[in-house]
């Protein structure tokens, strides 16, 4: 296609001289001349010129005239001025104006070199508009692109400056993406996250070379984890002056990995704790080991006290068995607690976990001088029984954790199926002790029947003998010899009788007998004995609520050798208290005789109930013997407990309770 050129000329000879030149460049090309405003106009429109040639000034039209149209019709035309002459400002005016180049009338030699010029520059303008409205709608979609997706993403330049941001960052701070204008990281994250995502975008920005890093993200007060992708930003010449984040949250995903991380170690901590419960670990050093576990659990965040608290079925009470962050005074403060209403007591009594914060006034009141301020209770339970209590305190308030609850009841379970076994175990234990003792004392009252009946008819001839030469008129000097040998006589005759008492197997007759006032007898029996010319003894028993089926006559002989013993027990003087206590269940009764006399051996306590055993220098040993074998036959039990020698004896009799509902 021919280049289209239109001039703007009065003047022929001008414009016949600007052919020739022309003619010399271009081998075709259409002209169009005119001199007015008018038909430069039609002409923009009909001809659409690819240049124009225009004199400076013209009677009806100037050049800068022209210049303004086409500004008002918005047309880049490249525009070369044609004049006699122009001064410096005017060529600068002509130029602001929009003209592409100038030409002296004298010099159109110059006019194919300006022509060309001319059209190079409108080509690259054109070049660089186009460019420029590519770019912009890049950056239109770009933006619609950031604005709709569902992560965060926002640029950020060598200064840490945001540079854009979109709706879902600034979601995540409560904010509108202008609150981010002239903003920097550490205006919207904490000091030690901005200085290391900070660093990390320098990376990007000065290598060029993309990077992705997991880094957590504290907004709100909530650690959030992202998957961050910084990748380098470069202007049109390649230099690179930001960087652009796309961070995915994986928050979610993270919590999973460590939950399936963290049921690793809860399973692999479960399996320890089987393997330690099938070895002969006592079970205070399997606790030890489970809270040892519990708090290498950085998930769960755990901070001292706590404790492991088992139900004693005998007293009913809550006894401190394990522990961890305890000082000594508080392990003897919190040694023990009765079934109230304190944090623990409410957790075993519900079966249920109990959080509390802060703790209740129970609690404070036995930890009131300790630091904590709340603590979380769980109950150990094994087949729908309550075993004790797990007791984690915390020093501040805590925030409740499904997952951590969860960890702890699963760890607990297992402890709870463990403590379960235990118990089973050393009750079969307790009963095989049982068997045993009783199997004994049976072969005990078999032989001792025997003995009895072999050494009553010869003590019954030997007595009837010196009770005839006492009473004889040929008594010589030798009668205190003869009462000496009746008195050992008399004295064998009552170990045979107890030993006869000890291996019977009698019917008694069994009626409702209130023990109030068996004790009160067997206490007025001694009031006037010398063993008890320095002892006290003082009963709590009250009347009518303590009722058993039982025979009167066996059971007095019980609890006079039971308070007999005390005395003994305490040559120099003392005290002996006498109480009772009904079982949780209010089916068995328990009558305990407390002395702070010599104290027991441990080694003795296995053998006390041994016919013949004793630890008195005189005494025939069977008096402990008689009072089991008697309470065996009221289904009923006796035993005894002391610290060791010098601390005191405590024998408790337990038998069943007549139920009046």
């Amino acid at each position: 296609m021919p280049m289209r050129i239109m001039l703007i000329e009065d003047n022929d000879n001008d414009v016949e001289l600007l052919k020739r030149e022309l003619d010399k460049i271009f081998d075709s090309y259409e002209l169009r001349v005119t001199d007015n405003k008018q038909d430069f106009i039609k002409l923009l429109d009909v001809f659409s010129p690819t240049v124009i040639i225009s004199d400076y000034y013209l009677p009806a039209f100037t050049g800068l005239e022209a210049l303004s149209v086409l500004k008002e019709l918005s047309l880049h035309t490249p525009f070369i001025i044609v004049t006699g002459s122009i001064n410096e400002e005017t060529a600068v005016a002509c130029m602001k104006a929009g003209a592409s180049d100038y030409v002296l009338k004298d010099h159109l030699v110059k006019i194919g070199q300006a022509i060309n010029t001319a059209l190079e520059a409108h080509e690259t303008k054109q070049a660089v508009k186009l460019a420029d409205e590519r770019l912009k709608q890049s950056r239109k979609k770009y933006s619609q692109l950031i604005e709709n997706v569902g992560v965060a993403i926002y640029s950020v330049d060598l200064a840490g400056k945001f540079i854009v941001v979109n709706n879902r960052t600034a979601q995540y701070f409560d904010k509108n993406p202008e609150d981010f204008t002239g903003k920097t990281l550490w205006d919207f994250f904490p000091k030690h996250v901005s200085d290391a995502h900070f660093a990390s975008i320098s990376r990007v920005i000065k290598s060029g070379k993309l990077l992705s890093e997991d880094i957590p993200i504290t907004i709100a007060g909530e650690e959030l984890w992202f998957n961050t992708t910084i990748q380098p930003v470069a202007n049109l010449d390649g230099t690179v002056t930001s960087a652009q984040v796309v961070a995915h949250d994986i928050t979610q995903r993270k919590a999973g990995a460590e939950q399936l991380s963290s049921l690793c170690a809860t399973q692999t901590t479960i399996n320890q704790i089987l393997e330690l419960s099938l070895t002969e670990i006592p079970l205070k050093d399997i606790m030890d080991f489970v809270l040892e576990q519990l708090f290498s659990f950085s998930w769960l965040k755990l901070k001292p006290k706590t404790a492991i608290y088992l139900i004693d079925p005998e007293d009913s009470l809550l006894h401190l068995k394990a522990w961890k962050g305890l000082t000594e005074d508080e392990i003897a403060r919190f040694s023990s607690f009765p079934l109230g209403f304190c944090t623990a007591c409410i957790s075993v009594n519900s079966d249920k976990t109990d959080r509390i914060n802060p703790i209740t006034k129970c609690a404070k009141k036995h930890f009131q001088k300790s630091d904590l301020e709340s603590n979380c209770c769980m109950p150990l339970v094994s087949s729908g029984k309550v075993l004790g209590v797990l007791n984690f305190g915390y020093h501040t308030g805590f925030v409740s954790d499904n997952y951590e609850t969860e960890t702890i009841k699963t760890i607990g379970n297992v402890l709870s199926g463990i403590v379960q076994r235990k118990l089973d175990e050393k009750e079969k234990e307790k009963m095989r002790a049982q068997l045993i003792q009783s199997s004994k004392m049976a072969a005990l009252g078999q032989l001792s029947a025997g003995v009895a009946h072999e050494l009553n008819n010869p003590l019954t001839v030997i007595m009837g003998n010196m009770q005839f030469l006492l009473g004889s008129k040929q008594q010589n000097d030798n009668s205190d010899i003869f009462r000496e040998v009746e008195s050992a006589a008399q004295r064998c005759k009552k170990i045979v009788s107890d030993l006869l008492e000890f291996s019977r197997k009698k019917e008694f007759a069994l009626s409702e007998i209130d023990l109030f006032g068996i004790i009160d007898r067997v206490l007025r029996l001694f009031h006037y004995q010398s063993d008890f010319m320095n002892v006290s003894v003082s009963s709590s028993l009250k009347e009518g609520e303590n009722t058993v089926l039982g025979s009167a006559t066996h059971l007095e002989q019980v609890f006079f050798n039971m308070v007999l013993n005390a005395a003994q027990a305490m040559p120099n003087g003392g005290k002996i208290e006498i109480s009772s206590a009904i079982s949780t269940d209010g089916k068995t009764i328990e009558i305990f005789f407390k002395d702070n006399g010599t104290g027991i051996p441990r080694e003795y306590f296995d053998r006390l109930f041994e016919p013949f055993f004793t630890t008195k220098k005189t005494g025939t040993g069977l008096g402990l013997a008689v009072c089991y074998s008697i309470l065996s036959q009221h289904n009923g039990e006796i035993k005894a407990e002391s610290d060791g020698p010098g601390k005191g004896t405590t024998f408790i009799v337990r038998l069943p309770r007549v139920s009046r509902f």
